[in-house]
């Protein structure tokens, strides 16, 4: 039963008994892991502040053979959240984006792009609090990309044709981006052509970056928001996607 030592984000934590807490993480190289910090709970825990949520950590944890849940041998901060997690606005959105992600990113399956993001997303909103709205949108965005739910926002879905630069798009009830000579009468959430740029402009910046284009541009996306947020609906489940914002 060999231990594994590995950079890691903490998501969640939540009691398990009166001394252990359950801590849920984010790992580089082995993807979600659920590990029970024993001790954790009584006043002179070897954990401390290090498995705060939000933290990103270098952890040490063993799992015995089809145990259900790892645990954490030890845990040594590299960067910690514990001023941003008083900031209420940041608790509110970390604590929705973590749901998310335990709710889409497979348990033991590596993905070392989105820690990667995950990891930037956090250091953007502790370098720069105000950038949390245009953060969030763009943790959202990528969630979908990595988990290969984010259409194509380029080109028509139903005529293929390519969208102008100026072009507004409607994105219908079942995640397609759709041209005005393709648009339904059914609904669906208009999106202008500045918003619709911002899905492409994640591929090749950071977040931070990302932030102070929106602000630069004077970019409102609050419809690129609402249809990203429906995507994200979609995929977890209206009812887990409501309890989690």
């Amino acid at each position: 039963m060999p231990s594994v030592e590995t950079e890691a984000i903490v998501l969640r934590t939540y009691d398990l008994s009166d001394a252990d807490r359950i801590v849920v993480l984010l790992t580089s190289d082995h993807g979600l892991k659920r590990t029970v910090a024993k001790g954790a709970k009584r006043l002179k825990s070897r954990f401390g502040s290090a498995i705060e949520p939000f933290s990103i950590i270098r952890a040490e944890y063993f799992q015995k053979e089809n145990a259900e849940l790892a645990t954490l041998a030890r845990a040594d901060i590299v960067s910690s959240s514990f001023e941003m997690a008083a900031n209420d606005d940041f608790l509110r959105h970390f604590s929705h984006l973590s749901r998310l992600l335990m709710a889409m990113v497979p348990a033991d399956d590596p993905n070392e792009k989105i820690f990667r993001m995950v990891r930037a997303c956090i250091m953007a909103v502790r370098d720069v609090p105000a950038s949390i709205e245009a953060v969030s949108l763009y943790f959202k965005i990528w969630l979908l990309r990595l988990s290969g739910l984010l259409p194509e926002w380029g080109i028509c879905s139903i005529c293929r044709n390519p969208f102008g630069d100026t072009v507004s798009v409607q994105v219908t009830a079942d995640n397609r981006i759709i041209c005005d000579n393709c648009r339904r009468s059914d609904g669906g959430l208009k999106v202008s052509a500045a918003e619709r740029s911002l899905p492409d402009l994640t591929r090749s910046i950071a977040p931070l970056d990302f932030a102070r284009q929106i602000d630069e541009r004077n970019i409102r996306y609050a419809d690129l928001n609402r249809a990203i947020d429906k995507m994200i609906e979609r995929a977890v489940g209206s009812e887990f996607y409501l309890n989690a914002a």
